[in-house]
């Protein structure tokens, strides 16, 4: 009867005390293990996803103001090209016309002087001649 008894009693003690004893060491190592996989994932996931976040942000950040710096350089880069191309318009055109104008002046009054001087003299000198004659 001791026997029977103490085996029950030692059974029931045992399968309770190693259940207890189980769960508490398995609460114990599936809580660290879990802890250190889920730090582990975590950081690896957290790491890739800041990454690519702040990849992703700073490339469109980067773009917007690059753009937008572009287009105030370009601006400026622009109005002096104006600036300058009129300057150099302005002096180059003074110039060619002052040449074109001094060129042709000379040869037209040159060629219209010459034109009138012989007409005149022409005339005059028929008329004096006719006079004399």
């Amino acid at each position: 009867l001791g026997i029977l008894v103490g085996s029950y009693v030692g059974d029931i003690v045992g399968c309770e005390l190693g259940v207890t004893v189980g769960y508490m060491v398995g609460y114990a190592v599936g809580t660290s293990l879990g802890i250190l996989v889920g730090s582990l994932v975590g950081g690896v996931v957290g790491y890739e996803l800041g990454n690519t976040v702040g990849y992703t942000v700073g490339f469109v950040v980067g773009k917007s103001l690059g753009i937008f710096v572009g287009s105030i350089v370009g601006n400026k880069v622009g109005e002096l090209g104006a600036t300058v191309g009129y300057t150099v318009g302005y002096v180059v055109g003074l110039s060619l016309g002052v040449f074109v104008g001094s060129y042709v002046g000379d040869v037209v009054g040159c060629e219209l002087g010459v034109t009138v001087g012989y007409m005149v003299g022409y005339a005059v000198g028929t008329s004096l001649g006719i006079l004399v004659g």
